[in-house]
């Protein structure tokens, strides 16, 4: 009699496992490829996201290129605009005939120029 209670308790126990998972639990093979397949959409999505961590880096270097174009661009245009400053400060002090005479050759210089 308790021969034939686990016989009939082993049966409902293999049969409980293959209506959940396969035979006596074991993964049916739906289950594997259907594993598999999240895998390799995973794998898929790992490698996308790391391109587009490259394209960011790379992105981020062109922008840190450019703020350094930028502030060396800001900083010359500050040379030039104490230059000219310091040109207007010694135009200031040369006599108006001097001034005269010198808008005239470049004038004539200008012309010679376009002529060419």
């Amino acid at each position: 009699m308790i021969k034939w209670i686990l016989l009939a308790f082993t049966g409902l126990l293999l049969l409980a496992g293959c209506t959940s998972t396969g035979f006596a639990g074991l993964a049916k093979e739906s289950y594997a490829v259907s594993i598999d397949e999240e895998l390799s959409e995973s794998q898929a999505s790992v490698e996308q996201l790391r391109q587009e961590v490259e394209d960011i880096k790379r992105l981020a270097d062109k922008l840190s290129n450019l703020v350094d174009d930028i502030e060396e661009a800001k900083k010359d245009t500050e040379e030039l605009k104490a230059l000219a400053k310091l040109v207007e400060e010694r135009l200031n002090t040369l006599p108006r005939q001097t001034l005269e005479k010198l808008v005239e050759a470049l004038k004539i210089y200008l012309e010679k120029e376009q002529s060419y």
